[in-house]
């Protein structure tokens, strides 16, 4: 709501190029896709005003006759319907496929126990069964929002009160879901204090037939917020803990907690992705940390971020899908960002200083694959939707840290199907390429590190099956493997001097040098 930062690092995540210095090459600090062009808007925060934005991307990129990938760095909890029936969910499926990639950062609120789920029963008297809570309450927020959604046909109350810190009770109002109230707003007065709340209920939702309640009670300093809710025999109920704000800002959760209270449930950490990530063709994602060399020699994977939220939505399907990385990644900064970024590096250009800076989340590994997803498109324009989704979910890393996904056939509600591979994914995507549109293609032979002295790894871009032969810089053939995507050679015994890799599949021959000594 004042200059910020998050669009801009978002953005260099996707597809910066890197400053120019005065007089030097450019930053390292590039983007996935540093040749992809940007289509950037501003939205309100309601589901009308984000399709109105992504519908005139769509018709720019079809004037363009260009492939269109839309990264969303947002969640809310607090408008739609959180189970993929929405109009927000149903137009990015639309969307999808219609050939618009839509990636979504899976939420940040892996540590916040801010969900319960609560299953009704009648007592040995034919009572109906109350579920308590006490609900934290975020400190950034001006107060707390407890979302609810039930069973189809089954309607529930739900309800609220507020104690001091000596546990006296200040009792609020139940709420009918079946009472259908538009909106309704009151105010208790609590130890003094006059404290401000605020309902809607649906007896029926329209998109998803369930009975919804959304009420908003204002922060108040000591005093604590009590969640209430009953239902018949065979109901279950699902609430959501999250903060709001007044520009109705609504993503951050606060934890579910027993306050003292032996008969108050605890809250757990399941149901975590919110809109649009929840939409069933939303590529949604979590967030880990980049893996990295130990003493430049063993290496070490990456672990989930602690703040990746978890899976899956209302409706049991399972989100996030993949994960990439997340945690202290360094981009672009906004130039008159007045905040306390610390800077990794600052490059002057005609006058202006531009920033670099570390931040983490969703918001950082969500770019990450849409950049992917971008030279993807670049290798095969005419690739599908579908095809983009199964690529990446197909391709992805699983090590120790994720666990043998693939092997298993699962996913998980932490890492979806384990870590994006990028040069995997490009390389499937080239794959899907006729041998008449190959052909047209530069498909480049990769050889690293360059110079080398005791081995190479080659990587040739193709997942077909190539032979790979090595010849010296006279002629001789040196040496001849197989291999598929990548694969090492040993160069300890070719001896000194400039060697030629020849590797040869159904697209052709491609060459590259290589330096020995």
């Amino acid at each position: 709501y004042d200059y910020n930062s998050h669009g801009t690092h978002v953005a260099g995540i996707c597809g910066g190029r890197g400053t120019k210095a005065e007089g030097n090459s450019a930053s390292k600090y590039i983007g996935m896709a540093p040749h992809a062009q940007f289509l950037l808007g501003s939205w309100l925060l309601d589901e009308a005003s984000w399709m109105d934005e992504a519908l005139w991307m769509y018709r720019v990129s079809k004037e363009e006759g260009k492939r269109l990938v839309i990264n969303n760095s947002w969640g809310m909890y607090s408008f739609s319907t959180l189970d993929g029936t929405s109009l927000l969910s149903q137009l990015i499926n639309h969307l999808a496929d219609s050939g618009v990639v839509i990636v979504t950062s899976g939420g940040n609120n892996g540590d916040a126990a801010l969900h319960l789920r609560m299953d009704f029963k009648r007592d040995t008297n034919g009572n109906n069964d109350t579920i308590r809570s006490m609900a934290s309450y975020y400190s950034g927020g001006d107060g707390q929002m407890l979302i609810y959604w039930g069973t189809p046909g089954q309607p529930f109350k739900a309800g609220f009160a507020l104690s001091d810190n000596q546990k006296n009770i200040f009792p609020g109002e139940f709420f009918a879901s079946s009472d259908n109230i538009d909106y309704y707003e009151n105010y208790i007065v609590a130890n003094g204090d006059t404290v401000h709340y605020n309902v809607m209920t649906e007896a029926v939702n329209p998109f998803n037939q369930r009975p919804h309640v959304i009420l908003k009670v204002d922060k108040c300093s000591g005093l604590n917020l009590h969640m209430m809710c009953t239902s018949d025999s065979g109901s279950t109920v699902h609430v959501w803990n999250v903060n709001y704000v007044k520009e109705h800002e609504s993503n951050v959760g606060a934890d579910f907690v027993m306050g003292g209270f032996n008969t108050y449930k605890q809250g757990d950490h399941l149901y975590g992705v919110g809109e649009p990530a929840c939409a069933e063709k939303s590529i949604a994602v979590a967030a880990h940390t980049a893996g990295r060399f130990r003493n430049d020699t063993n290496w070490v994977p990456g672990a989930i971020a602690y703040f990746s939220s978890l899976g899956p939505t209302l409706d049991g399907r399972a989100k996030p899908e993949i994960s990439a990385p997340g945690v202290g990644v360094i981009s672009s900064i906004n130039s008159r960002d007045e905040s306390e970024h610390t800077p990794v590096a600052a490059i002057s250009n005609n006058g202006t200083v531009y920033r670099y800076a570390a931040m983490s989340g969703t918001s950082m590994s969500g770019p990450a694959v849409s950049g992917i997803v971008a030279l993807m498109l670049e290798a095969n324009p005419n690739i599908s939707v579908d095809k983009v989704r199964e690529i990446i979910f197909r391709t992805a890393l699983n090590d120790q840290e994720t666990g043998n996904l693939a092997i298993h056939d699962s996913i998980s509600p932490r890492w979806g199907y384990g870590k994006i591979n990028a040069m995997a994914c490009v390389n499937a995507a080239l794959d899907q390429l006729s041998i008449e549109e190959a052909l047209e293609r530069d498909i480049q032979l990769l050889v690293y590190p360059n110079p080398a002295s005791t081995q190479i790894t080659i990587q040739t871009n193709s997942n077909l099956p190539c032979l790979i032969n090595v010849y010296s810089i006279d002629g001789r053939k040196v040496a001849q493997t197989t291999a598929c995507a990548q694969t090492s050679m040993d160069v300890s015994q070719w001896g000194k001097g400039v060697f030629v890799i020849q590797c040869n599949d159904r697209t052709g021959i491609r060459t590259a040098k290589v330096v020995v000594r």
